[in-house]
């Protein structure tokens, strides 16, 4: 098998065809940081299994960083009470594996939950939680998040 790199060949998108709300950035990392910067967040929970670059923006950020597992369901392993708190929670949404409606039941309407929906893009986002996607993990662009 051969292997394609880390992008595929250009193609010319017309727009916002999916998101029409959406901010646009160059790269997820900056997404996580405008986020970080505008709800002012100074804790978050990361899970263990996770890219070293979100842990270096958190870093960066200047914020207190936990960390979680995650069960054989790709849901965290949290109290109740992290959840309920306002501390933010760092949702990556594994292969596209959670539904949007297991998310909901595991953390209801929480504003505290940033879900990074990388590998599911036609994934439609969450009321009143900030979703991250990257549309280069799907699209022929040379970056873009």
């Amino acid at each position: 098998m051969k292997e394609i790199g880390c992008f595929f060949e250009f193609e010319e998108l017309k727009g916002k065809e999916y998101y029409a709300n959406l901010l646009d950035f160059n790269i997820g990392r900056n997404c996580l940081r405008y986020i970080i910067r505008k709800r002012k967040i100074s804790e978050i929970y990361l899970p263990v299994y996770l890219c070293d670059v979100i842990y270096k923006v958190c870093k960066e950020e200047n914020l207190k960083i936990n960390f979680y597992n995650i069960d054989s369901d790709f849901l965290p392993i949290l109290s109740k009470k992290i959840i309920n708190s306002n501390k933010f929670i760092y949702l990556v949404n594994y292969f596209g594996f959670l539904s949007n409606g297991k998310i909901k039941k595991y953390f209801g309407n929480r504003e505290n939950v940033i879900l990074d929906n990388t590998h599911a893009f036609f994934q439609k986002p969450i009321k009143g939680m900030d979703v991250i996607y990257n549309c280069r993990k799907y699209f022929g662009v040379p970056d873009g998040a």
